[in-house]
Formats: C-alpha cells, structure tokens, sequence
C-alpha cells in the first residue's frame, strides 16, 4: 500500500538533485532543438504528493509541458528530442540513459550514500494544453516494431483548469482533502493493477473530486426550501413569483407567502363550492384564506400518517 514520504531533509535533497537536472534538461531541449518547454512536480510543485509502496523505490513525477514547437503534430519527433535531450542532461550529472515507456521518460534509480538510502527515480511526462484549456499527454503505443509504433496525444479527462482548480482549494485550506483522495486513488488502481492511470490523472481525478465537493457545500436552496422532484405544476401569481419578490422579504416566507397563495386561490375560486362568495368583502376572504391555510398546513392528518406507518403486504 502507498503511503506519504515523511522525511523532509530526504525530500529535500531528492527534490534538489532533480530539480537542477530538469531545468538541464529544458536547456538542452531549447538550445539543441529549438523545443520550449518548463517543468514542474505533479501538483504544480505539491512537495506533499510524493507516496512510497511500503520500502520500495520512490519515483518524482514531472510533467514536461510543451509551450512552444515547429510541429505539435509531429509527435514521433517531439518524444525523439525528448529523449535525446533528457539522455544529455543525465550524462552531465552521471546519470544513465533513460527508458522510453508508454506515457513517460524513466531514469535509472539512484540513492544516497550517506542519510536516507531510499532508492528515487525521475519518470518526465510529456504534456501541453490545448486551446480549450486541457491536458493532453504524448502516448507512445509500441507494437514491437519501431516503424509502426503510434505516437499520439491524448487528452487527460476533466483536467480543463486544474491549476486554477489547485489554487482555490490550496486558499481555501483544503490541501489536506486532496493529500487523502490522491492516496485513496493510488492505492486503489494499485489494487486493482491498472497502470492506465500514472500520478498525473490520479492527481487530476483528486482534484476534481475536491472540487466539486467544496461547490456542492457552498450550493444553497433558494428561499430555505429543499429541491423537489421536477413535476409538471401550475405557474404562480405573478406576485408570488420567487423572481418578482425581493430578497428582503425571504424573513416571512413562512407567514405571507402562504397566505399570499391563500388569498389567490380564493379569489380564483369563487363560488365553486366553498364557504366564500367571489362578491364577499375582503374580510370575509382574509378569514377564509386563514382558515384555509391552518387546515393545509397545521392540521395533521391521521389517515396518511397511518398509512405511511402499515407494513408491506
């Protein structure tokens, strides 16, 4: 099972010795094959979202975003750069070359010789954004011969706006409920030994999760009243209209609106069957769209309670 890295000066040198190699291997990219590109953790720099599986290796997921290019298209010669430019960047810190899989560039493990001896690895994720906003990753479908491997993009789900989506949740104190679904995402396509999702999308889908949860809590009912099931009803008084009525009378939604719709039905009513004429004074109407509404809404009914009680069958 994943859990959190919790060591911080570990962190700390893992986080440095990579950090000075990316931004190599961004240099390298520009000046050997006019590709421009920065680097950043996943989370945009969330040093929290490192996971380790019990005391195996632990590997730093980058992403290489692409912003500029003679060709987005080409993507077979963009993941070639790549990796030519990635492999000259490790030769200058003695590192070795490194592993063209599927969705990403992996290194060789390295680990200290003094401190913490925990094996790390770098796995570089080619990405770019599209003009909607969304993240597209640079898939690599070998076929087990190199001519006719695919390259493509392919475009991450829901990851529309996700920096933005990260930074409202980081002000808004919530980091922590993103750290929790992160794991909880790791562990279960871990579990479930599906390596179709890498740390990137984890981290989009506990973004999102987050997020809409946060918008759900600040959703609230208009007028206190709960949501009903959408059914065909008649359309209200113009009067009585949620829309028309201002919000400084929301106070006395319980006492004049229901009367207000008492005394609308009344009048509409008339003679037809009911203990009020249409030609009554407005005293006689005010005394039966009172009495009217204590029946509908004070006065239980025993019959439906009853029958809410009976057992099936």
């Amino acid at each position: 099972m994943f859990h959190y890295v919790e060591d911080k000066e570990f962190l700390r040198r893992v986080r440095g010795v990579c950090g000075e190699l990316m931004q190599d291997f961004c240099h390298t990219l520009k000046d050997a094959y006019d590709i421009g590109a920065n680097f950043c953790l996943v989370g945009s720099g969330a040093r929290n979202l490192i996971v380790q599986n019990a005391s195996e290796p632990i590997d730093l997921d980058y992403n290489l975003e692409i912003d500029r290019c003679v060709d987005f298209e080409d993507c077979r010669a963009i993941k070639a750069c790549a990796k030519k430019a990635f492999d000259k960047a490790l030769a200058m810190h003695g590192w070795g070359h490194c592993e063209d899989s599927t969705s990403a560039l992996t290194t060789k493990r390295r680990y200290f010789t003094h401190g913490n001896r925990t094996a790390f690895s770098i796995d570089v994720c080619i990405v770019a954004a599209d003009e909607d906003g969304q993240t597209a990753r640079l898939i690599h479908e070998k076929t087990g011969y190199v001519l006719d491997d695919r390259y493509y993009w392919n475009i991450a789900p829901h990851s529309a706006q996700i920096r933005e989506k990260a930074d409202c949740i980081k002000k808004s104190g919530q980091w922590a409920d993103v750290r929790e679904q992160y794991l909880r995402l790791k562990n279960m396509y871990m579990m479930r030994n599906d390596r179709s999702h890498p740390s990137f999308v984890c981290y989009i889908e506990a973004v999102n999760n987050v997020y809409c949860a946060a918008a759900d809590r600040r959703r609230r009912p208009i007028w206190g009243m709960t949501a009903e099931p959408r059914t065909r009803a008649k359309a209200a008084p113009p009067f009585c209209r949620r829309s028309v009525l201002p919000p400084a009378l929301s106070f006395c939604r319980f006492s004049i609106l229901p009367i207000c719709l008492c005394l609308n039905r009344c009048a509409r009513q008339g003679t037809a069957g009911r203990p009020y004429k249409q030609k009554s004074c407005g005293k006689s109407v005010l005394s039966a769209a009172f009495l009217y509404f204590f029946k509908k809404a004070w006065v239980r009914r025993p019959s439906a309670r009853r029958e809410s009680c009976r057992r099936p069958g």
